[in-house]
């Protein structure tokens, strides 16, 4: 969401988990018979899988200035467009 507004795009969209889980499904089938498909279960555990690791041992060596998420957000999405 907060990509979006320092974009000045829409928000994300939302939909049920089911449905999702129903498209990794199919894609599990489809790519059975070589037919690639955006979404599989695989895929699928990736984007909702919570990995948090810790951060305390590159706290210690960081040598660069910390910045806030919002800059840090509207530093990428200035990259992103300069890269394009």
């Amino acid at each position: 969401n907060l990509v979006a507004d320092k974009a000045g795009i829409k928000q994300p969209k939302t939909a049920p988990f089911v449905l999702f889980w129903s498209l990794a499904k199919v894609g599990d089938v489809l790519k059975r018979i070589d037919i690639d498909f955006p979404m599989t279960s695989f895929r699928l555990k990736n984007m909702t899988t919570n990995n948090v690791l810790p951060c305390s041992l590159v706290s210690e060596v960081n040598k660069f200035e910390q910045i806030s998420l919002d800059e840090g957000v509207v530093a990428t999405l200035k990259w992103l467009k300069e890269n394009k």
